[in-house]
Formats: structure tokens, C-alpha cells, sequence
């Protein structure tokens, strides 16, 4: 009886702790999506757009000039980040353009990927349609062509760049220009080459809420769609990396703010 007894308890005992574990988990998952649900976009200074109203209350707003430049440039550092801040998420994609030849930046903004790739030895020039990015960039001693990047790589000699590379780029164009793009970067891709387009991850609620603050944005793009967009535009093979990501697909398709597609043209 006494032993019946005890393993009642036991059971009990065990159930209630399974109980209280499985609400801990609960909490936290709310916690988390109430953390994701409410997420805000970026700002690297946020007292740069916020004023007291008449009644003394705090709220959007300005009582001074613009203090980063006017336009896009403006617009970038301050929702974006520093270009220090930029060119250390872009890190991660100097290994696979190490040994490339003519290397094109499409929408190369501030040059902070042209920044890594002359400090690693690469051969490149960025491409951009708004002078004043492309004027930051100039001043930096990079090569910057002001142009339509679909307009600009469509005069480039077939099988002539060893990349070509968009970083937050494909989710500014339209669909008919993505299909486009792809298109012409097989064929302007030597055997071989590389393109990487890095884009915002819309798996990410936070990312996927956030990614309206850019007015010049057109649609988000899923990495399963990119991907075979890939495949049906002729890349011999690619695949997708969140570049700050984990390693883990399920954990990082979740949680990473952007992903990039990596697809290469086939070897000779």
C-alpha cells in the first residue's frame, strides 16, 4: 500500500512539473512573439527624429535641419547604419569573391562592399543610380558607375564578370526586372561565376514588418522563391545563407533578418 501510495505521489508529482515546464514554454514563446509582433525599424539615432509637441509629450518629429545629407544618402544612414556598421555584416562574402575577376557591385551605395574587396585584393567597381550614394562612394577613390544596373549589365560583354553582386538590391525592382536580372547575369557570367543577392528575410516577422520603412522597396521575396527564380533563369546550382545566421535552417529561415542566394554559372 505504502509503495502504491508513493508512486502515486510520484506521478503526480511528475505531471505537475511537466505542467509548469510546459507553461515556462508557453510564456516564453509569447514573450517572443510579442518581442517579433512589436518590433521597430533601425534607426541609428533616434533622437535625430524625435521632438517634444506643445503639450510636452514625446513624438515624431524634427526642429532642426537634416543632419546626415539629404536624398537617399541620408536616408540610409540613418535607417540603415553606419557604414561601419554595413561593411561588418558584408564581411562574410569576401571569401567567395576572393578569387574573382571583375567584380561588379549592382546598387553599391556607400561602396562599403567596394571597401572590403580593395582591402582584400578583388578587382571591382560598383554600379548605382543615385549620384549621391555613388558620390560617397567616389570619394572613397572607388569606381562607380551612375546608371541603371539592368541598363549598365546589359552592356557588358558576354562571359566578361568573374561576379556580380547585389546586396539588398532585388527587393527594389520589379518582377519582370528581377526575371530580367537573372537572365543577364547568366549570361555575362563567366564559367563559373558567382552572383549573390542578398535581400531581407520575410520568414522574419521582425524583418518582414520592418521592411516597408523603405519607401522604394517594391514586395519582399521569400528565399524559396529566389532560389528557383535561380534555377529557372539557367544557374547551373545555388544556395541560400542567412550571413548572420546560426547554421541551422529552421532556426535561421525564423530568426535572420536577410538571407542571400548564392548561384553560380557552370564550370568550363
Amino acid at each position: 500500500m505504502i509503495r502504491r501510495w508513493l508512486g502515486n505521489r510520484i506521478r503526480e508529482s511528475a505531471g505537475t512539473m511537466h505542467i509548469a515546464a510546459r507553461l515556462d514554454e508557453l510564456s516564453r514563446r509569447v514573450d517572443t512573439m510579442d518581442e517579433e509582433i512589436s518590433a521597430v525599424p533601425f534607426v541609428a539615432d533616434l533622437d535625430e527624429i524625435t521632438v517634444h509637441d506643445p503639450q510636452g509629450r514625446r513624438t515624431f518629429g524634427f526642429s532642426t535641419p537634416a543632419g546626415r545629407g539629404s536624398g537617399y544618402v541620408g536616408f540610409e544612414a540613418l535607417f540603415r547604419g553606419t557604414a561601419e556598421f554595413v561593411r561588418e555584416r558584408q564581411r562574410v562574402y569576401v571569401p567567395l569573391l576572393q578569387s574573382a575577376r571583375n567584380v561588379v557591385d549592382l546598387g553599391s551605395g556607400r561602396g562599403e562592399l567596394l571597401d572590403l574587396l580593395r582591402a582584400a585584393g578583388v578587382d571591382a567597381y560598383g554600379v548605382d543610380s543615385d549620384e549621391g550614394m555613388a558620390s560617397v562612394a567616389r570619394a572613397k577613390g572607388h569606381d562607380v558607375v551612375v546608371a541603371n544596373a539592368l541598363a549598365h549589365l546589359a552592356t557588358c560583354d558576354d562571359a566578361s564578370l568573374g561576379a556580380i553582386v547585389s546586396l539588398q538590391f532585388v527587393e527594389h525592382v520589379r518582377l519582370d526586372e528581377l526575371v530580367e536580372l537573372l537572365a543577364l547575369a547568366t549570361t555575362k557570367l563567366e564559367p563559373g561565376g558567382v552572383f549573390i543577392a542578398e535581400t531581407v528575410n520575410p520568414h522574419s516577422l521582425p524583418a518582414l514588418k520592418t521592411f516597408w520603412i523603405d519607401l522604394t522597396h517594391h514586395k519582399p521575396i521569400f528565399p524559396e522563391a529566389l532560389v528557383t527564380l535561380c534555377r529557372d533563369a539557367g544557374f547551373a546550382s545555388a544556395y541560400v545563407m542567412f550571413p548572420n545566421g546560426v547554421g541551422d535552417l529552421a532556426r535561421d529561415r525564423r530568426i535572420a533578418g536577410e538571407y542571400a542566394v548564392i548561384a553560380y554559372t557552370a564550370s568550363p
